[in-house]
């Protein structure tokens, strides 16, 4: 499982030309729950297809244990995260497996969870048939997207691939509530979920089968998001405007911050049972890359007080 994902990184690093970052995170080795391998483009990169790409491999085994001083279940989770670049409109991709130890080691399960991200609030969660100005812009994003990402195709691929973890006893998981402020095109903005359309998350018992069945799900997506990278071109006049690319820029940065901020509680909560554990802030912002310009850019935020 780990060395599946961790060969994906490496290649996806390769073929786009970015630049493992040595010495990121010196602080999560010493938790003894796992590691991060980070790559972002040079710093001479004037227009790069990806802006960070890691992988994140935790364990909980022992800690809440030893803690608690009574048995309880444990995991392993092996997470892929790429955040595309400004410059284009091909969406994130986050593809996590984890493998979950029952306390008395009776039986594991596996949770699979693959999304693509869209990069503008191209309303996915609104009704379909568009009522006001800010609604019909929300649709035409959503036909580009649906063009060029989330086809018919696309989307039969991940039905299919539901219906295989169906087979192996899978139950759906809630779909997340995460939702930043932004706009598209002029208006005021409005509330938009950060998942995509065609998001999934299952659990199901662990067998031989079920992993080979959700390891290729994984190589699936990452090939499906590499075949969108590759075809992207911010050199042509297809390339997104600048004022697309600013309000992409934006969205891009709450996005990240909002589930950089859940991501603290998910993290202390499962493996220290405190979300507000500072050790699940170190193992977050490790996962999360370089926040450093989150704030820097004011379109988008409505009355300027999200943040």
């Amino acid at each position: 499982m780990e060395a599946s994902k961790r060969a994906t990184a490496t290649l996806i690093a390769e073929s786009l030309g970015l630049e493992s970052v040595v010495g990121w995170a010196p602080s999560l080795p010493s938790l003894g729950v796992g590691f991060v391998e980070a790559f972002e483009p040079p710093p001479d990169a004037t227009k790069p297809l990806l802006s960070w790409l890691s992988l994140l491999s935790i364990s909980t085994a022992g800690i809440a244990a030893a803690s608690a001083g009574i048995p309880e279940p444990t995991q392993d989770q092996v997470q892929l995260t790429a955040w595309s670049g400004p410059l284009t409109d091909v969406p994130h991709l986050i593809t996590r497996l984890s493998v979950v130890h029952a306390a008395d080691e009776s039986n594991e399960s596996l949770r699979l969870m693959m999304d693509f991200r869209p990069r503008l609030d191209a309303g996915y969660q609104d009704d379909p048939e568009p009522t006001s100005r800010a609604a019909f812009v929300k649709a035409g994003v959503r036909r580009d997207y649906d063009t060029a990402f989330f086809t018919p195709e696309t989307r039969q691929w991940r039905e299919t691939m539901l219906a295989s973890c169906h087979d192996h006893g899978a139950v759906e998981n809630a779909v997340p509530s995460a939702k930043v402020f932004s706009r598209v095109g002029s208006g005021k903005g409005d509330w938009s979920v950060c998942h995509g359309p065609l998001y999934l998350d299952v659990t199901m018992p662990h067998t031989e089968t079920s992993l080979r069945t959700c390891l290729t799900a994984c190589q699936d997506a990452t090939d499906r998001w590499q075949t969108w990278v590759k075809a992207a071109n911010t050199d042509t006049d297809d390339a997104s405007s600048w004022m697309n690319s600013r309000l992409i820029y934006d969205r891009d940065n709450q996005v990240r911050a909002e589930l950089f901020s859940n991501a603290v509680g998910e993290y202390g909560e499962l493996l220290y049972g405190d979300a507000d554990a500072d050790k699940g802030r170190v193992i977050a912002l490790a996962d999360a890359g370089r926040l450093d310009m989150i704030g820097h850019n004011d379109i988008g935020r409505g009355e300027g007080d999200y943040y």
